[in-house]
Parts: structure tokens; C-alpha cells; sequence
């Protein structure tokens, strides 16, 4: 080999040692960072749409489009999954996880109970503690490369796994820190599974699943200051997709307020994902729901004939204006025809939707929040603005600062707590316990109660109920005096009596007992579970599900808003 050619392949290495990148290949994005840092879900139907300049095509995996793989087809399948390496099992505690209790590792790598069950290294030579991976059993796939990328689907809940290890059998098998966040305690039982690309982002072991698609939450500040690795303009305007549905459908002609009340019903139909089909065998398609069938082909036609994207939400926001204005015109007369939330939601939910179980109040929830958020209006369902700096448009980090966030009870409580129990152990709050967070502090709604307000449990409940919007009427104080207040408003709140396990709990639920009350928030940063203060013990933090499992010892009810 020549001196010349020599030199000129040392130049070639340097420059490709040079252009290969520090990070990781599989680096989250800035758009997928924000979601990890800020503890929610990668793909959340309201957060920002990273694909607003582009084609949205089915290869987009940012937006967590399906894709087809082996014997995976782009619509999905349902296998019968097991864990392995580990398990759950009732009673073993915080043993071997501090933030996972009843969960334990059975494999060579990590000891724990014996006899072992797998020798905790993947057939692609790693070890397997610590990294969220699936097992094909049996080539039931179709022999999935190692890397591959599913969606994972149990009860509810989603994560992302990649392929790692294989096995006898069929189906898949779930290493036991995957199955953590899926609540699959059973160890076997059927997931549904999609395929997705390789830059999809996997869950973390230590993180929460994703909610499943269609199961939309309110629209609050938080969502619309996210920072998008790629910026926001093009055909619709705004910062995540129901503000560019409610700009869209004004731009069409409509109020504030119809605009309003067509988006919160797509909001519950689909929480304005335009990738989504019905999870648990349902025909739903996009955001509208389109019935998979007539309505649906009418969608596909569409976009064959104008040369789109079936599954971009501006197509999809397109074809709603092209059926109000042809098939369903009536819908269309009585949407124009509305002048309140309410007749706006019912004209779209009834004529255009022509739903089965509609949910109507929700719908009308959402409707008033995006018009709190989006618009210049303030209506709410009982006709009353919300509090000064529970609600407002824009990024307004001094209201986020603030910890409420209108709408929301969930964010709220997080919002107000400190991140971890109060003790001289706690990693990020190791002050005193009767310390409140200068959110709660300044947000509590009788700081000059006696007796230690900031760490009455019934105080705290009132200041998330009040401060959120959710209910400003709640009993501030005694949970004799809350008890009976929500017992009484059947109107309001659902009561679920003798709950015996956290699987009656949703998000949002109040625990009132004789002497407590707190808050079930569901799977938080750390794994906790339960905001709550203690009369004289602590100010709001967070604890774990076994708080909850204690009160419902202690003949606590459930109360649900409505």
C-alpha cells in the first residue's frame, strides 16, 4: 500500500472519529428530555407537537407512530407475556427495591430469592439489571433483531422495551424491572404489543409507564412551555395540538367558544392524538374517533385524493370541516347556532360524534379549560371565573412556579408537596418536617388557621381542591367536617366505600378517614403514589402507595370528583 494511500485512510478515521457523536445514539431528544426531566410521559396527547414542519409520515417515531415488524403488523397484536429475572410477590417490602415494594430479582446477576430463574445476561451479551428489555419466546415474533422496540400494553399502562433476549416458549417474556412500571404483578397474563422505531426512547426502570392513548388529561400551563427541538409554525398555530385545533376551527369561522366546545370533545374522544386507535379491540381511528369502516375509508380517501398524511392531525382537522360541511350539516347549523359551552359540546357530541357513552361532563371540562387556556374567555360550567393565577394563557413561569395549575388536582398536589417523606434520610428535602414548600406556603388558603396549619392533612386537601379550580367550596378543615361535605354533594363527587386495594383508586381521588385524608396522585417521580400533611407530624409531601393501603385499614372512603 502506497505512503499517499496510507495517509490519506489515518485522514479519513480522523475525520470519522471527529463526526461521531459524544452522546449516545439513542439520546432523547430536547422534546422527549423535558418529558423525562419533568416526570411525564413521552408521548403526551398535550404536549408539544415535535412534527409541526413535518410530513408526519409513519416512519415519524417521534409522535410514537406504529410501525410493522416480523409478524407484527402496523395495527398491533395481543401475545401472552410472563416475567422473568424476577417477580412480585405480596409481603416481601422494600427488601430489595426501596421504591418498589413486593418487587424481587431471581437471576444470577442480582441474586436476591432463589432458586434463579435466568442468569440476568441477554443473548446480545449484556446484562440485564437495570434496562427495560423483553425476551421473544420462541421466534413468535418472527425472530425480532436485538434492538427492536415495542410498546408494551397491560391494564391501562405502556412503556417501551427493546429486544434483548430470547427464549422457549411463545409470546414474550418481560425482565421483572420492565414489568415494574406496567403493574404487571401477575407475572403471565396477554399484553397488547406494537412495534416502533429504533430512536423511540425506552421507559426507564426507574420512570412510569405511559398512559394509554385515550385517556386524555386537562390541558394545563405546563404543557404549552415546553421547548420543541423543532419549532412550531406552519398551517396550524400554536404550541401543542388542541391550541392549534382551537385556532384551526376558528380560523373556520367559529367562536371562542364553539371552537372550545369542538375541542373538548376531541380532547375526550382522543386527547387530540391523530396517531391513536381504540385500544381494547375498538374501531376508533384518529382524533375524531372515526369508526374503522365507512367513516373511516371516507378519511383514507381523503388523503389519497388531496396526496396526505392520512395520520397528520392537520388532514385530520381538515376532513372534520369537509363532513360538517357535507354529511353533517346539521351538526355544523347547531354548532353556529351555540352561544354556551354546554349547547356547543352537546351540538358536536350529539350530531357529529353521536357517541355511545359520551361522558358529557367531561367533554364540558375540557371544553372550559381550552378556553381558559386558548382564548379570551372565562366561562366555566357554574358561570364563574376561575381565582386570579389559577388560570391564564401563555408561559407564564410565575404562575408554574406557583404550583397550581387550573384544572388539574393531580399537578396541583405534586405541585405544592415536597418531592419526598420529610426526615433527616429524605435526599431532596432533608429540612424539618414542619416546613411547608414556599408553593404551599404561599398558597395555602388559611395560613392563619391555629394549631400548625401547614401541617393539617385537611387543610392541605382544601388548598388542592380550592386553589385547582376543581372544587372552591370544599370544607376547609376536620376531615368529620370534609367527610360529610363530600358525602353529601352526590352531585359532585362519587363515593366509593370499604375500598379494600390501590386498584380503586384513580388519580385525583381523596382518602378521608375519621382522623386523615390525602391525596392518591398515581405513579410519581421516586414511585411515590400519595400527597399528604399530618396534624403536628409533617407539612404536604410525598409517600407511598402503603399510606393508602393504611387508611383503607383504618375504614378511609373514596371520594371522586366528577
Amino acid at each position: 500500500m502506497s505512503r499517499s494511500i496510507k495517509r490519506l485512510i489515518l485522514i479519513l478515521s480522523l475525520v470519522a472519529v471527529a463526526l461521531t457523536p459524544i452522546t449516545p445514539a439513542l439520546a432523547f431528544t430536547p422534546f422527549q428530555e423535558n418529558a423525562v426531566n419533568e416526570h411525564r410521559p413521552l408521548y403526551d396527547p398535550f404536549e408539544c407537537d415535535p412534527d409541526a414542519n413535518t410530513s408526519d409520515t409513519p416512519t415519524n417515531v417521534k409522535t410514537g407512530t406504529y410501525i410493522a415488524i416480523g409478524k407484527i403488523t402496523a395495527d398491533g397484536m395481543e401475545v401472552k407475556a410472563e416475567t422473568y429475572g424476577g417477580g412480585y410477590r405480596n409481603g416481601i417490602g422494600t427488601k430489595y427495591y426501596q421504591s418498589f415494594p413486593g418487587w424481587y430479582p431471581s437471576n444470577n446477576q442480582q441474586q436476591g430469592e432463589t432458586p434463579y430463574d435466568d442468569d440476568g445476561i441477554g443473548n446480545d451479551g449484556k446484562p440485564l439489571p437495570g434496562r427495560t428489555v423483553f425476551s421473544e419466546l420462541g421466534n413468535s415474533l418472527g425472530n425480532l433483531p436485538n434492538g427492536t422496540r415495542l410498546e408494551i400494553e397491560f391494564s391501562g399502562k405502556k412503556i417501551i422495551a427493546e429486544k434483548g433476549d430470547s427464549g422457549p416458549g411463545s409470546g414474550i417474556g418481560i425482565w421483572h424491572e420492565a414489568a415494574r412500571p406496567l403493574d404487571f404483578k401477575a407475572g403471565t397474563g396477554p399484553v397488547k404489543i406494537h412495534a416502533v422505531s429504533g430512536d423511540t426512547p425506552v421507559t426507564p426502570v426507574t420512570g412510569v409507564s405511559n398512559p394509554v392513548a385515550g385517556t386524555p388529561k386537562i390541558p394545563t400551563l405546563g404543557n404549552c412551555c415546553v421547548q420543541v427541538d423543532e419549532a412550531t409554525g406552519g398551517p396550524l398555530a400554536g404550541k401543542d395540538n388542541a391550541e392549534k385545533a382551537f385556532n384551526f376551527f376558528k380560523g373556520q369561522g367559529f367562536t371562542e367558544i364553539q371552537a372550545a366546545g369542538i375541542v373538548g370533545n376531541l380532547l375526550q374522544e382522543s386527547g387530540m392524538d391523530p396517531h391513536i386507535h381504540q385500544s381494547g379491540g375498538g374501531v376508533g381511528r384518529g382524533i375524531a374517533q372515526w369508526s374503522a369502516g365507512a367513516r373511516w375509508e371516507a378519511v383514507k380517501a381523503y388523503a389519497a385524493r388531496t396526496g396526505r398524511d392520512v395520520w397528520s392531525l392537520a388532514l385530520q382537522l381538515d376532513f372534520i370541516m369537509v363532513e360538517l360541511k357535507g354529511d353533517y350539516k346539521n351538526a355544523y347549523t347547531a354548532i353556529k347556532r351555540s352561544q354556551t359551552i354546554g349547547d356547543a359540546v352537546r351540538a358536536f357530541q350529539n350530531l357529529y360524534e353521536i357517541c355511545g357513552q359520551c361522558e358529557e361532563a367531561k367533554r364540558i371540562e375540557f371544553a372550559n379549560t381550552t378556553l381558559k387556556l386558548f382564548g379570551n374567555g372565562i366561562e366555566t360550567v357554574s358561570g364563574e371565573p376561575v381565582p386570579t393565577g389559577d388560570a391564564g394563557g401563555g408561559c407564564d413561569s410565575s404562575a408554574m412556579a406557583s404550583g397550581v395549575v387550573a384544572g388539574s388536582i393531580v399537578k396541583t398536589a405534586v405541585g405544592l408537596a415536597w418531592p419526598d417523606p420529610l426526615g433527616p434520610k429524605s435526599p431532596k428535602a432533608p429540612h424539618d418536617y414542619h416546613t411547608p414548600t414556599p408553593a404551599y406556603k404561599a398558597a395555602m388558603i388559611n395560613p392563619g388557621s391555629p394549631d400548625s396549619p401547614q401541617t393539617d392533612c385537611g387543610v392541605f386537601v382544601a388548598t388542592v381542591m380550592r386553589k385547582s379550580g376543581a372544587d372552591k367550596n370544599y370544607a376547609e378543615r376536620g376531615t368529620g367536617n370534609q367527610r360529610a361535605y363530600v358525602t353529601s354533594h352526590p352531585e359532585l363527587y362519587i363515593i366509593i366505600s370499604n375500598p379494600r386495594s390501590t386498584k380503586d383508586l384513580k388519580p385525583g381521588d381523596i382518602m378521608i378517614s375519621d382522623g386523615h385524608t390525602s391525596m392518591w396522585v398515581g405513579p410519581q417521580a421516586g414511585g411515590y403514589t400519595v400527597a399528604e400533611a399530618s396534624w403536628h407530624n409533617h407539612s404536604p409531601d410525598m409517600r407511598s402507595s402503603g399510606n393508602a393501603t393504611w387508611m383503607f385499614n383504618q375504614g378511609a372512603i373514596i371520594a371522586r370528583k366528577k
